[in-house]
């Protein structure tokens, strides 16, 4: 218990009650197991070998059950919970983030793994030691989801109908833990959904986290500033973006980022008029700097799907832009020339 929050910090080992001999990780070898921040079968007091796999998420509710037990009994904002973690938690606080995005403000997540791609190898095993094997019969959530398509967080985050908290993330391309493979298909997916993402990357491995810039360790406390009453941007096609390339380690920037040092300040949203500063900056920035802007839970200026808005991008001449069905609007290539930002009005026409 802080002075101004509630920090809760659990541990994801669960007693079942037998050690689980079939887990390919010895460290499940004992009556308590680890369950990816998920859950596990739930026949693992007998057995995880069961055909026909049901794996409820025991895990992920009682996360969510702590989380109503702060809000409830101990005075916690319910506009302002937070979740982050490393490895395996850091897995599980995007998961949470894209499972129960009405319940968490923003995410950091430090070398997480994005989805479950390989049955029977890679980070997939983790999951299949206490939830069976993923390749035999369909294996399935309490509620019937393909357990695999539960874990997809590029499908996630792309078939997402809400405002998906801001994740802020960090991974390595040598890190043997956490296969490169599974991160440019969620990278590619956040920024096509228009969804808030930032990423850094380097050639480092599992602890790469600790060599990040210092402005990327910032993530740790800016990750406060989002609220779920009040609205932000994301970013997305940013010109500064370096390349990840398509899975292979060697293959794109050993060094790079997504959305790196974008922000914005003086945020206006009022029913008939949205206006936000737009900025970029951070040590080494080449201005200009472009970027695509979508305004996200937003509270008062909610137009119409089909609404054609006037978006004007600082001194430059208004341009018309319209709500998509979704509810979605982004104005493309708003430009930035200096640390100041560029203000971007937004009104309705």
């Amino acid at each position: 218990l802080q002075p101004d929050s509630v920090v809760i910090t659990p541990m994801d080992r669960v007693w079942v009650g037998r050690p689980v001999l079939e887990s390919k990780d010895r460290r499940d070898h004992c009556p308590a197991v680890s369950t990816w921040w998920f859950g596990y079968n739930a026949e693992i007091r007998r057995t995880t070998q069961t055909g026909a796999i049901v794996a409820p998420n025991y895990t992920e509710r009682l996360l969510l059950a702590l989380v109503r037990w702060a809000q409830r009994d101990l005075g916690c904002d319910p506009g302002a919970t937070y979740v982050r973690g490393g490895s395996m938690g850091g897995s599980g606080a995007v998961a949470l983030a894209l499972h129960f995005p009405e319940v968490f403000a923003a995410v950091l997540a430090q070398v997480p793994v994005y989805a479950m791609t390989r049955p029977g190898s890679g980070s997939a095993v983790r999951l299949e030691c206490v939830c069976g094997p993923l390749g035999a019969d369909p294996a399935v959530t309490a509620d019937g989801v393909p357990l695999l398509q539960y874990f997809d967080g590029p499908r996630n985050i792309q078939a997402a109908s809400a405002d998906t908290p801001p994740i802020f993330a960090t991974n390595g391309r040598r890190d043997a833990s956490i296969p490169w493979e599974n991160n440019p298909p969620f990278y590619a997916a956040a920024n096509r959904a228009r969804q808030a993402f930032a990423v850094y990357w380097n050639n480092g491995g599992h602890g790469m986290s600790g060599e990040a810039p210092a402005d990327v360790k910032a993530w740790s406390d800016a990750i406060y500033r989002y609220r779920l009453d009040t609205s932000y941007l994301a970013f997305s096609e940013c010109s500064d973006d370096r390349r990840y390339g398509h899975g292979d380690p060697a293959d794109g920037d050993l060094e790079g980022w997504i959305n790196r040092g974008l922000g914005w300040s003086g945020l206006e949203d009022s029913a008939e008029v949205y206006a936000v500063t737009v900025t970029a900056d951070y040590p080494g920035v080449t201005y200009p700097v472009s970027v695509a802007v979508t305004p996200r839970r937003r509270q008062s200026f909610r137009p119409p799907p089909g609404a054609v808005l006037l978006a004007q991008v600082g001194a430059e001449a208004p341009q018309a832009v319209t709500v998509e069905p979704s509810g979605l609007f982004t104005v493309p290539a708003v430009r930035i020339a200096d640390a100041a930002g560029t203000r971007l009005v937004i009104r309705r026409r």
